[in-house]
């Protein structure tokens, strides 16, 4: 089993942009709920589990991210050096209101 201890991974100013580009990606309309109120299909009014998938063409900074040398040497630790990205997506669990991911 691998895991990464990310307390230093980001920097201020990485985490900072990060920060903004989900922020954007609220105020532009682009994360959707796909919380449902327990059947499957209807959507919840009360809990929030907003996605944006894919998001790398909607984000240059996300899209960037797979070809950072210091991203790459850390998953290539993690899963070896055949790495290939099939997908990037964004999760956002809003304070209150957040829900996991079934």
């Amino acid at each position: 089993m691998s895991y990464l201890n990310g307390s230093d991974f980001f920097d201020r100013d990485e985490t900072q942009a990060m920060q903004n580009e989900v922020e954007r990606f609220k105020q532009g309309g682009l994360l959707h709920n796909v919380r449902t109120e327990g059947d499957g299909e209807t959507p919840s009014l009360q809990k929030q589990n907003l996605q944006l998938c894919p998001m790398s063409p909607h984000s240059r900074l996300f899209k960037a991210f797979p070809f950072n040398e210091k991203v790459v040497s850390a998953v290539s630790q993690l899963i070896g050096d055949s790495v290939v990205l099939h997908l990037d997506q964004v999760f956002l669990k809003p304070a209150l209101h957040g829900t996991g991911t079934s």
